[in-house]
């Protein structure tokens, strides 16, 4: 199966799970995030990325239509010590410090949000090809079962 342009989605009561590929084909979709907040006006969304090799990180939590969390890091010189804060909105999560300050910020993202009521589940997930993977196009998608 070809993997390029793949999102894979699971759902888990009443989250839907979105997650990108290898190739950071959402990730680099200009206004994505500007599209997510537009999304978050009528649903809830959370969003959370970490870089691959540096220490960059950020998370969005929106619910009832506003931010209630918003913490962008830029690691622009890939150096720990010169992190650059971004967006800092909103009261820090319960747990926050201590989970960010996880070695491995993907798995302490994933650990701060379920333990904020996020309900995580990678089971069954399966496989959304995008016809144009574009935010525009997001609900235009076929389903594959090869996953």
């Amino acid at each position: 199966m070809d993997k390029e342009g793949v999102i894979f989605q699971s759902e888990s009561k009443e989250w839907i799970q979105v997650m990108d590929d290898f190739y950071y084909s959402l990730w680099s979709i200009p206004d994505l995030r500007d599209k997510l907040e537009d999304v978050g006006k009528s649903n809830d969304i959370c969003y959370f990325s970490a870089g691959d090799f540096d220490n960059s990180y950020e998370l969005v939590l929106i619910k009832g239509g506003k931010i209630i969390r918003k913490i962008v890091i830029e690691d622009p010189q890939i150096d720990r010590n010169k992190l650059v804060k971004k967006f800092d909105v909103g009261a820090r999560l319960p747990s926050e410090e201590i989970f960010l300050e996880n070695e491995d910020k993907l798995e302490g993202l994933l650990k701060l949000v379920i333990a904020n009521g996020i309900e995580v589940n990678y089971q069954g997930y399966t496989t959304l090809k995008a016809f144009q993977l574009s935010t525009e196009h997001l609900n235009e998608y076929q389903f594959d079962d090869e996953c």
